[in-house]
């Protein structure tokens, strides 16, 4: 968030900006066929939400960038 604020945006516009995004590279990835890379996308943009999806591993066995 201060980050998002030394830019001079406002810290949850950029937090949502920041989940669609996440959401937006999964579905490339999928349709890439780079699950792993999908995976660590949704785990990003679950956790930016507020709860990362249970069916996700944990962040040290998520698959490592393509």
């Amino acid at each position: 968030m201060e980050l998002a604020e030394a830019a001079g945006l406002d810290p949850e516009t950029a937090r949502e900006w920041a989940v669609a995004r996440e959401v937006d590279n999964a579905l490339d990835y999928l349709q890439d066929g780079a699950a792993g890379d999908a995976v660590r996308s949704l785990w990003v943009a679950s956790t930016l939400a507020g709860s990362t999806l249970p069916d996700l591993p944990a962040a040290h066995a998520l698959p490592a960038p393509a």
